[in-house]
């Protein structure tokens, strides 16, 4: 362990088990997760791709590592998983560095170079490595433009062969008492000169872009536009009413409808 540093120790079966359980745990606490069916497409092509995957991530709420999880679970098993933590966080909670968070002290003047050396150190050893990471660095809302931190630009010029994507993620209602989740995946494209202003350039416009083309496909609320990667099981209103509705041959979902004036 460095002075603003310390390693993970990842579990493939502990993560396997602990996304398993994260799975559960979006089902009872949402909805749906739904992911933009292009996205689905891009995700898919990177099963079995051989070599490092940069994925950023807006930081909109308490659960994107846990949907970042299901995310790498679902598309990239095969992916060693590597995301920083916060120090104090990962003190506290160590069971995570068992799913290749290694907890990064932000504050420190070598945090930077440390976490370059050291994800550039874990794709070296194992080159299907998949470094997740909020470049925003706080939770924003979605709201809000985009501002990244210069972690996730300075890694991609050290690792000119890795493919960077933005993930966009965001957390609405629709007509179910639950909220939905909901993902928008792209690739973020290469800058024409590959340094770390360029490439920092890069990264907020492509988060920017698919944030937006996210929002705007929420605010829709076209269901046909997502795929379900997973969904709420069980009751939808209440348990007795449902059984009653049931028995009359009624449905309780709740759908939307236009009107007019």
């Amino acid at each position: 362990m460095s002075g603003c540093l310390a390693p993970a120790r990842p579990s493939t079966r502990f993560r396997q088990m602990f996304g398993w359980y994260t799975t559960r745990l979006i089902k009872k606490r949402f909805n749906a997760l739904r992911v933009e069916r292009k996205s689905i497409e891009i995700l898919n092509s990177l099963r079995d791709d051989k070599g490092p995957i940069l994925l950023a991530m807006n930081h909109a709420s308490w659960w994107d590592p846990l949907i970042g999880l299901v995310l790498c679970e679902r598309f990239l098993p095969y992916h060693t998983g590597s995301a920083p933590m916060d120090m104090e966080q990962w003190k506290t909670f160590r069971f995570m560095r068992r799913l290749g968070l290694f907890g990064l002290d932000p504050g420190h003047p070598d945090a930077l170079r440390e976490m370059v050396d050291h994800v550039s150190g874990l794709v070296e050893a194992r080159p299907r490595t998949v470094f997740v990471i909020t470049p925003q660095g706080a939770f924003t809302d979605v709201r809000t433009p985009i501002r990244v931190r210069p972690g996730l630009a300075t890694l991609a010029t050290r690792l000119p062969h890795a493919k960077l994507y933005s993930v966009a993620c965001e957390y609405a209602f629709w007509t179910d008492q639950r909220p939905e989740v909901f993902l928008r995946v792209t690739q973020v494209q290469r800058p024409v000169v590959s340094t770390i202003p360029g490439w920092q350039r890069a990264i907020k416009r492509g988060m920017q872009q698919n944030q937006d083309e996210l929002g705007g496909l929420v605010v829709k609320r076209d269901p046909d536009a997502f795929d379900l990667l997973v969904a709420c099981s069980g009751s939808r209103v209440n348990p007795a009413y449902d059984l009653m509705a049931k028995i009359r041959g009624r449905s309780t979902v709740v759908r939307s409808r236009e009107h007019t004036a």
